[in-house]
């Protein structure tokens, strides 16, 4: 029996369990409905009993006592994940929890119990909930490029409308890289696109850019720099314990990035929350602005004119005038959006709850494009002002 033959089986012999598939979109990598929908629901037991327990964690002397119920349907999604990944093992449909929960779900297997409830250990720290990305992830395998006879693990760890991004680990160098491998599907005016940002990226050099190695034609993909996760994740793991002297420190290394890409008369064009990465090293996390692949560059035939919409900070005003008129008012406005995300953890822009910040985001954000800062050191000077504001109110309140 073939392994997706088992999932059908599997999931026909559990048809009297509640299914949940909202989270079916998050692994559209398999053709399989049923495997969309085990995962799916797996990924719903597994998060939603997360919460529950976040709702039970010890305080001081408190002992603290998860409810019978949950300690039983967690039990339960824990046996039934093993019994999935198990299924697909050893098969090219092979999955895995992917590595943030691995030691949450090895703790909780330790001291759940399927009767009269489970006492939660006091070093039980609050669970991250992540609903915007998947529980499972597959698992790879390809050549690598450099040496055509030895197969190595990747992850998949990010996927876009041209290109999905892998992980692995070259044994060679002794050292994680990341690989960006364009979609089976672009056109061929998408492959040079592709391949230009590749070749943009090689002829910067700046630190918090990410850095390229080399590039395959054959497989319209090319190796770069691994970094360990997104801003957006990085800032939403730690925005409770961020100081703001290390917010203003990751706001300076992106305001230097993006001075450097305007000073060779480049545009980015793709602001966004997943396009800015996070390297980590022993004693330190430095920023990166990845993913140029809307990059506008002055006289290229690969700048479209009718390039749709791109960028989940950009000015809405665009949807009007066309994305064609991107310009660097525009350009400043995605900026003013990332890093008020940086400096409070928050996407949704209120004045009210972060007053010091309201002359950042009415200037940065101005209906009137003329009115907002020229370049990046005008932003990032405003946005000093705002956080020694900040500063002293924390002091007198």
């Amino acid at each position: 029996m073939t392994p997706l033959n088992a999932i059908k089986n599997y999931r026909l012999n559990h048809s009297e369990d509640t299914e949940y598939r909202e989270y079916m979109s998050l692994y559209d990598w398999t053709d399989s409905e049923d495997l969309k929908i085990i995962l799916s629901t797996l990924q719903h037991e597994f998060l939603s009993n997360f919460e529950l327990m976040n709702q039970r964690l010890p305080t001081g002397d408190y002992t603290a006592h998860f409810w019978a119920d949950p300690s039983r349907n967690l039990l339960n999604a824990i046996a039934k994940s093993d019994k999935v990944l198990g299924m697909l093992s050893n098969s090219e449909f092979a999955i895995k929890i992917v590595d943030a929960y691995v030691p949450i779900v090895e703790k909780c297997k330790n001291f759940l119990v399927s009767s009269g409830g489970s006492e939660i250990p006091e070093n039980m720290s609050k669970i991250f909930i992540d609903k915007v990305d998947p529980f499972f992830e597959k698992v790879n395998n390809f050549i690598v490029p450099r040496n055509e006879h030895a197969s190595v693990n990747v992850k998949l760890i990010g996927e876009g409308s041209y290109a999905k991004v892998l992980k692995y680990h070259d044994a060679f160098y002794n050292h994680e890289f990341a690989l960006k491998r364009g979609l089976s599907d672009l056109t061929d005016k998408e492959c040079r696109r592709f391949k230009r940002e590749f070749e943009i990226l090689n002829e910067l050099s700046h630190p918090n850019i990410v850095d390229v190695y080399r590039f395959d034609d054959r497989k319209c993909e090319y190796t770069m720099e691994f970094c360990d996760l997104t801003i957006e994740k990085y800032i939403k793991l730690n925005n409770q314990k961020l100081s703001q002297s290390k917010r203003l420190k990751l706001v300076r290394e992106i305001c230097s990035a993006f001075q450097y890409i305007h000073n060779k008369n480049l545009l980015h064009r793709d602001i966004a929350l997943n396009n800015v990465l996070i390297k980590s090293f022993e004693n330190d996390v430095v920023a990166k602005v990845s993913d140029f692949g809307l990059v506008k560059q002055k006289d290229s035939d690969l700048t479209s004119q009718n390039t749709e919409f791109k960028g989940s900070l950009n000015d809405p005003s665009l949807q009007v005038v066309g994305f064609v008129k991107y310009s660097m008012p525009h350009e400043i406005f995605a900026l003013t959006r990332l890093l008020y995300f940086i400096m409070t953890g928050k996407t949704v822009l209120d004045k009210s709850k972060y007053p010091e910040m309201s002359e950042f985001l009415t200037v940065g954000t101005n209906s009137d494009i003329n009115a907002r800062p020229k370049n990046v050191t005008e932003l990032y000077n405003i946005l000093l002002k705002c956080s020694k504001g900040a500063k002293q109110n924390d002091r007198t309140r």
